[in-house]
């Protein structure tokens, strides 16, 4: 899938050889390198086949580096050259260059797909990532200069300092509270998402976000009878934007996928004059969590030709030193193995572009308190409306008694009954028993003014783990994965929309339901129960494995963790499923410090 590197050299001339290092670093993101200088910057990009190449431009006083795909490319090409390029534009690079001429720092707001990127006019480096964060962005800034590259590897490998890991933040990452620019590695850190990093031969570097999307929540009111025409046309742009060819969707049997492969089967046939094809997984092993009926109906409705498979990868588990040593740290992930399996089928029949439904539900499904945030923001007629929709269908009385409670309830009143019933006030995640609950997020009691604002917007901030693991997933397999509702101007189109208008009533996707009216069997959109893969996970549970990492760990400790207690459930084989993945992510920490040392 490519890289980029650099080096902002504050003491010698810049060597490109040290970008090619950095490059190296990292082989499974290619090996056909391109570098360049220009001043006190030396840059270069990584490619290693035609899926993704990056772009290198140096033009008199610019230079650009771009890795990853620039999904508005062809619109901004056309709007720059009818604009007076003086010349052709043929790589993204050159895209990005040209803009910059016109805009400056302001390049980032206009750029859509995944990537990053690096500018330079030789004495100041800028870089940035996407906006949702798909492709991590690593630094180092010394006395010596700035390093700037894709992987964290990249930039040990052109400072020469040592790969080892920061273990006060390996704790961190376990109790999900890394954040800012720290990373697993000692010396290392991330340009923060959405976020421009500016380094000069003198200053300190500066970080400043590009993209505010909570000024973007109910800003922007669309009007009912203009909601679907919106909708579709932004939904059509984002799937025809991350159709490459040699393309396959992957189904299941929710509304998420399926939506996407109802847009994406008629625009592969127009563009590239094949029918568009559908990758899935079945269970026959575990009927609860197989969604094989749901999801032949769908290719059928939609005349999808359907390949399936049956998963054959151990645990979540498997290989679990190599893909941290890849990672370069602990991350979180529940199924990298299978995430891998999934990608490499889709590889052996072809198809090197894998579009899936992922995120759909951090658009428009977090509908929690709906109306407790409608009575606290005063917006009674709305608040009327939910309830008259909810009883109309028999909505629960007693979960709408208590969120207009908590509507009007101020927060320090609702602390006072929580104390006065013995409750604590601030709420812990669920743990084990051999985790010390005083090392977890304390949740506070949130005013019903800001409990919903915040959720929209939670998955934005903060450090993207777990969407970095699967952007060296696609390096390590040389397929992209492609996610239609990540795309920015559909995120901002329902950020933009009122509470109300998202969630007319306490049902799942309701609004996105009546926009796929007519494109989904109705077996789909009259879906009310969710798959909970709780059976497969639990019987995939390899305790051999968790007993290897963690019943001895080699020298380093996690903090709050009972390791004499975590040995004991592990030798009775007695965890349950959050148990499990707490040891899973204890096994991942071990394994990465196990191979840094």
């Amino acid at each position: 899938m490519g890289s980029l590197a650099a080096v902002l050299a504050r003491v010698t001339s810049p060597d490109p050889g040290v970008v090619t290092r950095m490059l190296r670093a990292a082989p499974h993101r290619g090996s056909e390198f391109s570098t360049a200088k220009l001043g006190r910057v030396a840059l270069g990009v990584s490619s290693g086949d035609e899926v993704c190449p990056g772009s290198l431009c140096v033009n008199n006083d610019l230079a650009v580096a771009f890795s990853g795909m620039l999904d508005n490319e062809e619109q901004l090409r056309t709007e720059l050259e009818s604009g007076g390029a003086s010349t052709v534009l043929t790589t993204p690079a050159e895209v990005v260059a040209r803009l910059f001429r016109l805009v400056g720092t302001k390049v980032p707001e206009r750029l859509r797909g995944i990537y990053n990127v690096v500018v330079t006019d030789g004495n100041t480096l800028w870089a940035f990532g996407d906006h949702v964060g798909f492709r991590p962005l690593f630094f180092r800034a010394g006395p010596e200069g700035v390093f700037v590259a894709t992987e964290a590897k990249q930039i040990v490998a052109g400072a020469g300092i040592p790969y080892e890991p920061d273990l006060e933040a390996l704790g961190l990452v376990f109790y999900g509270k890394l954040d800012g620019t720290r990373t697993a590695l000692r010396g290392v850190e991330k340009v923060p998402r959405h976020s421009l990093m500016t380094a000069a031969l003198q200053d300190a570097i500066r970080h400043e976000s590009y993209w505010h999307p909570e000024d973007i929540l109910e800003s922007r009111p669309v009007p009912d009878d203009e909601l679907f025409e919106r909708f579709d046309a932004l939904m059509s742009q984002a799937v025809r934007r991350c159709l490459a060819g040699r393309d396959v969707v992957s189904l299941s049997g929710g509304l998420d996928s399926p939506a996407v492969a109802a847009y994406a089967a008629p625009a592969h046939v127009e563009r590239f004059g094949q029918p568009l094809e559908a990758l899935s997984y079945f269970f026959p092993d575990h009927p609860s969590v197989d969604e094989s009926p749901y999801i032949t109906a769908v290719a059928k409705g939609l005349g999808i030709k359907l390949h399936s498979y049956a998963p054959q990868c151990r645990a979540s588990t498997d290989r679990l030193a190599e893909w941290m040593a890849l990672l370069d740290g602990p991350i979180p992930v529940m199924a990298l193995s299978e995430n891998e399996e999934h990608l490499r089928v889709a590889k052996s029949l072809g198809f090197r572009n894998v579009l899936t439904g992922e995120m759909a539900e951090f658009l428009f499904d977090l509908n929690y308190d709906v109306l407790a945030y409608l009575v606290a923001r005063r917006r009674l007629r709305a608040a009327v409306r939910y309830v008259r929709s909810m009883t109309s269908r028999g909505g629960g009385y007693g979960s709408l008694r208590n969120q207009v409670v908590r509507g009007v309830l101020p927060v320090w009143a609702r602390a006072l009954y929580r104390r006065l019933r013995g409750q604590p006030v601030a709420r812990t995640l669920a743990a084990p028993e051999w985790l010390d609950r005083r090392m977890l997020f304390q949740i506070p009691l949130e005013s019903a003014k800001d409990f919903w604002r915040r959720r929209q917007i939670a998955y934005l901030e903060g450090q993207a783990l777990g969407l970095e693991s699967n952007d060296y997933l696609q390096s390590s397999t040389g397929v992209m994965m492609r996610r239609p509702f990540a795309d920015v101007d559909l995120w901002e189109f329902f950020l933009g929309l009122p509470a109300e208008t998202k969630h007319p009533d306490g049902r799942s996707k309701v609004l996105v339901r009546r926009f796929l009216k007519g494109k989904l069997p109705e077996v789909i959109l009259n879906r009310r129960d969710k798959t909970f893969f709780d059976e497969y996970i639990e019987a995939r549970m390899d305790y051999d494995a968790l007993r290897g990492w963690l019943c001895e760990p080699d020298g380093y400790r996690v903090p709050g963790v009972d390791y004499d207690r975590l040995r004991e459930s592990l030798e009775k084989e007695e965890l349950d499923l959050s148990g499990f993945m707490w040891a899973k992510d204890l096994a991942c920490v071990h394994a990465f410090v196990s191979g840094a040392r």
